[in-house]
């Protein structure tokens, strides 16, 4: 979808189901140079405090765990859109 799409955000499930994990996927839209400075939001049920380290390590700038509510999603879509550059 990347490919054919310009995304301010990505909300990225780690886990898929089948075929590329969500890490796998951040890391295949970093190499579209299109996509270097976009924020990608890691959403997760892996909630352990050394989780959230691991995944801003990886290819995202934010980090959400499971279960969440609408309000800190909502939180975190306002928070990133404000620290986005003016278009």
């Amino acid at each position: 979808m990347t490919n054919n799409n310009l995304y301010d955000i990505i909300l990225m499930d780690i886990n898929l189901r089948r075929g590329k994990s969500g890490v796998e996927a951040a890391h295949a839209i970093r190499e579209n140079n299109l996509y270097v400075n976009t924020p990608i939001v890691a959403i997760t049920a892996y909630a352990m405090s050394d989780d959230r380290t691991e995944f801003l390590s990886l290819d995202f700038t934010h980090y959400l765990s499971k279960p969440f509510s609408q309000d800190q999603i909502q939180k975190l879509i306002l928070e990133i859109i404000n620290e986005l550059p003016n278009r």
